[in-house]
C-alpha cells in the first residue's frame, strides 16, 4: 500500500495584492520573497524548495518556441508561479494567435497555497485584459503520487496531455523505500533524487513534439546512480539546449545554493530517437549576465557516447573544451584494461573511534585522511588535531590495506580548490616500516587487481589525474565537488606505455614538472 505524504493544513495568511500594472511574473517574485522570509530553513529543506529568481524564470520561458491558439501547460513544482507566469507572458508576447491556455499547477506545500492561488487569480485577470482565456487550477498534491495510475501500466498506455512543461522541481534524495520510488519501480524508473523523477513523469505526460524546460542540479550528467535517468532522456527527448552557470553559487544566490545548476530545453520525440542532431550549449557566470550568454554549437554524438554503458553527458562551453572531448575520445582504454581497480577507503572513522589514536606506537599504523592527500604528495602526519593512527590488531575488521603501491584520490574537493581531481602516489617503499595502512572513507584508491602497481605506473597514473588537462576534462561532465569511484573507472586512458613514460619522467624530474611532462608526452603519444 502506498503511504500518503503528510500535508499540513492551510495556513491563514494575508497575501499582498498586486500593484497597479504589475506583471504577473513580478507579482509572483514578490510573493516568493514574502513567503521565503517567513519560512524556516528546515521547511525549505523538507520540501527541497528554492524559488526561482525572476531573471532566470524569464530566461527559461524564452526558450520555448511554441506557437498556436491553444496550449496546455504544466508546472509540477509551482511555488508562487514565477516560472509559469514567465512562460505565459512569453507566449502572449510571441504569439498573436493565442486564445486559450490551460494550466495545471502542482505543489504539495500547504503554506504556499494561498500565495499560489493569489498568483493564479491575478494571472487570469491579466490574461482577460489581453483577451485570452485561462483555465488554471492549483493542485495541492504530490505530483508523483497524484499520477499513481500512470505508473501501473505499460509505457505505451501513458496518455500525454501537455504541450509545454516548465519547472524548477524540488531537490532532495530519494531512498528505495520512498513511496514515489515504489511507484516508479514498476517501470524500472526509480530515481536517486526527486528532481529526476519529476523530469521522468513530466516527460511521460508531454505530447509528442511538446516542449520541456527545466532548471535542475547538474549531478545527473555523470555517475552510476543517474545512468538510468540519462538513458531515459536520450530515449524520450531531443535535447535542444543547455545552459550552464560558471559560478556555482550565482543562480540561487539568495538561498545560498552551492550545487551547480543547469537549464535544459528538450522536445518530446515524435517517433524513434534520432541518432544524431544539433545541440546548443550556452553559459553565463550567473543570472546577471543571462542576456548575453556564450553559445557553442555541438552535436549529440560529440557530447554523448550512446554506445557506452555510462552514457555520460559532456557539456563543453568553449571550443577548447570541445576539442578536449574530441581528443579524449581517441583513448579507448579504461583502468580495468590495465588490471587497475578503484575502491573507496574502508575505514569509517566514526564507527571505529576505539581503534584510533593520536600518537604512534608499534601497535598502530598510519591512518590517511582526505587532507593528508595533496596534489602529487602525501603530507602525513600533519597538525590536523585528529587521530592519525589506527590499531593494527583491528586490521581485518577495519579493512586495513597491505603496504603496496597505490594512487590515492580525494573523493571530495573544497569549493575553493583549484582542481577537482587531487591525487597522490603512495609508494610502499616510503612506508616500509609499516605492514599495513588505513585509508579513511573520503579517499578513493587505485590498485592492481592481479599484483602490484609498479613505481612508474603509480607515478604516471597520479600525474595524469593531477594534470590540468584531466581536471579540465573532468569538469566538463562533473558538476559537483564529488569524485566517485565509478567516474574514476570510466575516465579514458592513453596506452599503458604512455602512462609509464609519464611516470618515468615525473620520477626523474619531480612533481612540480607534472603538467609540462603530461602535456609533452600526450602530444607525442
Amino acid at each position: 500500500m502506498i503511504e500518503e505524504v503528510a500535508i499540513a493544513p492551510l495556513v491563514n495568511v494575508l497575501v499582498s495584492p498586486p500593484y497597479a500594472q504589475e506583471r504577473p511574473t513580478a507579482y509572483a517574485v514578490r510573493l516568493a520573497t514574502e513567503y521565503a522570509a517567513i519560512g524556516s530553513d528546515a521547511h525549505k529543506k523538507e520540501f527541497g524548495q528554492y524559488f526561482t529568481p525572476g531573471e532566470i524564470g524569464t530566461y527559461l520561458a524564452h526558450l520555448s518556441t511554441f506557437t498556436g491558439s491553444e496550449a496546455r501547460l504544466l508546472d509540477p513544482g509551482f511555488g508562487t508561479g514565477v516560472l509559469a507566469c514567465a512562460l505565459v507572458e512569453h507566449l502572449v508576447a510571441a504569439n498573436d494567435e493565442l486564445a486559450t491556455l490551460y494550466l495545471d499547477a502542482y505543489d504539495v506545500d500547504a503554506g504556499v497555497a494561498p500565495y499560489a492561488q493569489a498568483v493564479l487569480d491575478y494571472l487570469q485577470q491579466w490574461l482577460n485584459e489581453h483577451h485570452i482565456t485561462l483555465h488554471g487550477q492549483f493542485l495541492r498534491e504530490d505530483f508523483i503520487l497524484a499520477h499513481s495510475e500512470l505508473w501501473q501500466f505499460p509505457l505505451a498506455a501513458a496518455a500525454p496531455r501537455y504541450d509545454l512543461v516548465i519547472s524548477n522541481p524540488p531537490y532532495f534524495k530519494l531512498n528505495a523505500a520512498d513511496p514515489r520510488n515504489a511507484l516508479a519501480r514498476n517501470r524500472q524508473l526509480d530515481q536517486p533524487n526527486i528532481y529526476s523523477l519529476f523530469v521522468v513523469l513530466a516527460t511521460l505526460l508531454t505530447k509528442p513534439g511538446g516542449e520541456l524546460v527545466f532548471i535542475i542540479p547538474r549531478s545527473f550528467c555523470s555517475g552510476f546512480y543517474y545512468e538510468r535517468f540519462r538513458a531515459f532522456l536520450y530515449d524520450h527527448l531531443r535535447l535542444d539546449y543547455f545552459h550552464l552557470f560558471h559560478a556555482r553559487d550565482k543562480a540561487f544566490a539568495k538561498d545560498a545554493v552551492l550545487q551547480e545548476n543547469i537549464v535544459f530545453k528538450a522536445t518530446r520525440h515524435r517517433q524513434a530517437p534520432q541518432p544524431n542532431y544539433a545541440i546548443i550549449v550556452a553559459s553565463s557566470t550567473g543570472a546577471h549576465d543571462l542576456s548575453h550568454p556564450e553559445k557553442l554549437d555541438c552535436w549529440l554524438d560529440e557530447i554523448v557516447d550512446l554506445g557506452s554503458r555510462e552514457k555520460v553527458l559532456f557539456l563543453p562551453t568553449t571550443a577548447a573544451e570541445q576539442a578536449l572531448i574530441s581528443n579524449f575520445k581517441t583513448w579507448r582504454h579504461r583502468l580495468h584494461d590495465f588490471g587497475v581497480e578503484v575502491s573507496t577507503g574502508p575505514v569509517v572513522a566514526f564507527r571505529t573511534t576505539a581503534h584510533l589514536s593520536e600518537t604512534a606506537s608499534p601497535e598502530h599504523v598510519p591512518l590517511l585522511w582526505i587532507d593528508h592527500v595533496r596534489r602529487g604528495q602525501i603530507n602525513w602526519p600533519n597538525n590536523r588535531g585528529r587521530q592519525q593512527h589506527v590499531a593494527l590488531n583491528a586490521g581485518r575488521k577495519l579493512g586495513l590495506l597491505p603496504n603496496r603501491n597505490y594512487v590515492l584520490l580525494r573523493r571530495f574537493s573544497a569549493k575553493d580548490d583549484k582542481h577537482r581531481l587531487i591525487a597522490a602516489p603512495y609508494f610502499a617503499a616510503d612506508w616500509q616500516q609499516h605492514q599495513s595502512v588505513g585509508l579513511e572513507n573520503k579517499l578513493n584508491y587505485l590498485y592492481s587487481k592481479t599484483g602490484e602497481l609498479t613505481d612508474v605506473q603509480t607515478a604516471g597514473l597520479s600525474a595524469l589525474l593531477n594534470s590540468n588537462v584531466y581536471d579540465a576534462f573532468f569538469r566538463i561532465f562533473n558538476g559537483n565537488t564529488q569524485v566517485s569511484a565509478t567516474e574514476a573507472r570510466a575516465l579514458p586512458m592513453p596506452p599503458l606505455a604512455t602512462i609509464e613514460e609519464i611516470g618515468r619522467q615525473v620520477l626523474g624530474q619531480g612533481q612540480d614538472a607534472t603538467d609540462a611532462i603530461v602535456d609533452k608526452v600526450l602530444v607525442h603519444a
